[in-house]
């Protein structure tokens, strides 16, 4: 089972757009200076994760919703695997959406991948 839960009472369920607190590079060098995530750079993104199955994707400096990150929690409830997510995007709403949606397409592909 899949799920997407989130702060926001937008279409897409995603808090962060314009919202308050960390910038996105408040956000990534809290993280690099965290000893329990491993921060590293996968094609152009720079990836955050933990092993409790917290995951934080940065955008590249190319990306349209650059600064973003999208922040993902596995978690297993009741016998079932759940994917918690939330953005951080200073962009406009528009790129924020798009980067959202191919982040909720990312996940239903790995929730299939892990039922096969």
């Amino acid at each position: 089972m899949l799920s997407f839960s989130c702060a926001h009472s937008d279409e897409l369920g995603y808090d962060g757009y314009n919202s308050d607190g960390k910038t996105v590079e408040e956000k990534l060098n809290e993280l690099k200076n965290d000893k329990s995530f491993n921060v590293y750079e996968q094609g152009s993104w720079i990836i955050a994760s933990s092993q409790e199955g917290v995951m934080f994707s940065f955008t590249p400096s190319n990306h349209p919703a650059h600064p973003a990150y999208v922040e993902r929690h596995v978690i297993e409830r009741d016998g079932a695997i759940y994917i918690d997510m939330s953005a951080r995007c200073g962009a406009s709403k528009e790129n924020c959406d798009e980067l959202v949606r191919s982040f909720q397409e990312l996940n239903k592909k790995i929730m299939q991948n892990m039922g096969d």
